[in-house]
């Protein structure tokens, strides 16, 4: 799961405004 976020953390946020909140 870290390693999904870290490849592309700006494209999720900006696909989905609720992966952010996975993310952080």
């Amino acid at each position: 799961m870290v390693k999904e976020i870290e490849v592309e953390p700006v494209t999720r946020l900006e696909g989905h405004g609720g992966l952010h909140l996975t993310i952080d």
